[in-house]
């Protein structure tokens, strides 16, 4: 078998993205920006050197389209699915596969590098990275071995719970860019004074406004 990582982005459709974004954010810039964001997520996983394969999974072609455009796979759902259930269907797929190594990463992860992925690739299984706000951005498992998916509030401490329980341990990688996802306000303020993936930049700089009304 092939050395490397499986990189599996879980995205939801585009349309139904950043909905706490509202306040200052319409629905066509919502989910411009989840696509901006998504796009960056797959600019820093193709500069991974761990990465073997790389693919987003959504029920959304317009995701789809992004994902083929970056050389990824598309893993096409029947319908949208929660992350459990996305990340569930993921993993028996990368079973199927062969895969022995399978990284899964949320889609809004404006500051992510393909060192970020290196670093968390390189902690082999289990490990992971922690959201601020407890939330897990990524997870890094062998597909072979059962793990319960436990997205959610808190979901870090909840799959560190549930693989104690098991007699594993799930690692932390405690900074870089996989730590900080965007899904509210002030979110968006820490990204206008911080280096951010190009779409992401690019995105911000047709909305001059933003900085006013995070301020």
């Amino acid at each position: 078998m092939s050395e490397g990582v499986a990189i599996v982005i879980l995205c939801k459709p585009l349309k139904l993205a950043k909905c706490r974004l509202a306040p200052i954010l319409d629905p066509q810039e919502r989910a411009a920006f989840a696509a901006a964001m998504l796009s960056d997520v797959l600019d820093a996983a193709c500069g991974a050197r761990t990465a073997r394969r790389i693919a987003v999974r959504s029920a959304d072609a317009g995701v789809g389209r992004i994902a083929l455009a970056k050389g990824a796979e598309w893993q096409f759902e029947e319908a949208t699915q929660g992350l459990n259930a996305a990340a569930s269907a993921a993993s028996a797929s990368a079973c199927q596969s062969g895969e022995r190594s399978l990284m899964l990463l949320s889609a809004d992860l404006p500051f992510a590098t393909g060192a970020d992925i290196d670093r968390l690739a390189e902690l082999g299984t289990y490990a992971g990275a922690r959201a601020h706000d407890g939330g897990t951005n990524a997870l890094l498992l062998d597909p072979a071995r059962p793990f319960q998916f436990l997205y959610g509030p808190n979901s870090f401490s909840a799959h560190a719970a549930g693989l104690a329980a098991q007699g594993e341990s799930l690692r932390c990688l405690v900074s870089g860019g996989l730590a900080e996802d965007v899904d509210t306000p002030p979110a968006v303020a820490r990204l206008l004074n911080k280096r951010v993936g190009a779409a992401t930049h690019a995105f911000l700089g047709e909305l001059p406004h933003l900085r006013e009304q995070v301020a």
